[in-house]
């Protein structure tokens, strides 16, 4: 399956996807802490709400592919997810607005995982066990590196 080229272009996105992901995520609590001021707790109370929505965002990319479809779908939460990037940037000094846009990154964040899961499979139906290990294997390693990369910097 590796010797597909529209196979190992998908998987890399996985990769890349997360790599990402893994390197900000890493410096999320620092972040919070010294640049909006946030407290201890009120870090926690964020990262909770965070964690929810990555689960919100996973279960509306399920359905946002039955919906409208694969690339509808991928390239909406793609460009979201950018765009909060640059939100989040223009407004770090400010808790008000910091936190929400955290939790609509990380929601659009973890919309394009099912979409690209779907994706995979439309590539490989009759290996649909074997591309979802793959790409779930790529996705590990995407957080190690990104994680290894976050934290030695």
């Amino acid at each position: 399956m590796l010797k597909s080229p529209r196979i190992s272009v998908a998987l890399s996105i996985s990769f890349f996807w997360i790599l990402g992901y893994m390197i900000l995520y890493t410096y999320i609590t620092p972040f919070l802490l010294d640049m909006t001021g946030m407290s201890e707790r009120m870090v926690s109370i964020g990262l909770f709400a965070f964690g929810l929505a990555s689960l919100l965002g996973s279960q509306v990319g399920g359905f946002g592919v039955d919906k409208w479809g694969i690339p509808r779908t991928m390239i909406g939460g793609l460009l979201l997810h950018s765009g909060i990037l640059f939100l989040l940037a223009a407004f770090s000094h400010s808790t008000m607005f910091v936190l929400p846009l955290l939790m609509l990154w990380s929601f659009f964040a973890w919309s394009t995982g099912p979409v690209q899961q779907v994706y995979l499979i439309g590539m490989a139906p009759q290996a649909s066990g074997i591309i979802l290990s793959m790409n779930n294997s790529i996705v590990q390693l995407g957080m190690a590196v990104g994680l290894y990369s976050g934290a030695s910097s």
